[in-house]
């Protein structure tokens, strides 16, 4: 077997999950493609304040290393004022969605609330995403949006 370019095939992941939100009725480029740089995002697109780094890997597995170093990576790419999703898939797999979530506790109880690493589909995700930017209601936790 020949030796894989992980360059190629993350451009690769970036214009299938650019696709992917197409499905979803939402306009979506490769962000190299559009802007050229390196530091420019995987991909550009019109979701309002969702900042994704895609990932195209085959190792990646809930509770990896790989996925929280991507997360990071994400943290830090999306700035202040947008939710820092990965979005990932293997490559005959479905697209996931892994993003940090605020957890609270009830008032009775003095513990503060803490963030933690949520994964679901991609298309629960969307589901979620889309429901509250046309402000529905709907049965889905809603993405940290960072302040």
């Amino acid at each position: 077997m020949g030796k894989i370019n992980s360059r190629a095939k993350g451009c690769r992941g970036e214009l299938q999950f650019a696709k992917e939100l197409g499905h979803y009725g939402i306009h979506a480029v490769r962000g190299q493609q559009k802007y050229g740089g390196e530091d420019s995002p995987d991909v550009v697109h019109d979701l309002p304040d969702v900042h994704f780094e895609v990932k195209f890997n085959e190792k990646m597995a809930v509770g990896s290393k790989i996925l929280e170093d991507a997360m990071e990576q994400a943290i830090r790419d999306a700035g202040e004022t947008k939710t820092p999703v990965v979005v990932w898939k293997k490559s005959r797999g479905r697209w996931h969605a892994t993003f940090l979530m605020t957890v609270g506790f009830p008032s009775n109880i003095e513990n503060e609330s803490r963030e933690i690493l949520v994964t679901m589909s991609f298309e629960d995700f969307m589901y979620a995403r889309v429901g509250l930017l046309r402000q529905e209601d709907s049965v889905y936790v809603s993405p940290k949006v960072r302040n």
